[in-house]
């Protein structure tokens, strides 16, 4: 597995990660919780803190 981290402005906002089974990307938990996060996609809200290829959320 691979894993690479996604940053907003030096704070750590989720990781990728890469596997056999296909990518994931998991919400970083303080970020989840910050004043004024955001996802990183319209399509990937914080309803779920991850995401996967195999079912979505992952």
């Amino acid at each position: 597995m691979t894993d690479t981290p996604i940053f907003c402005r030096q704070t750590l906002v989720a990781t990728i990660t890469a596997s056999d089974a296909g990518p994931r990307i998991r919400y970083d938990a303080d970020w989840r919780g910050a004043a004024g996060a955001f996802p990183i996609s319209l399509s990937m809200p914080f309803s779920a803190p991850d995401w996967g290829t195999s079912r979505r959320p992952g």
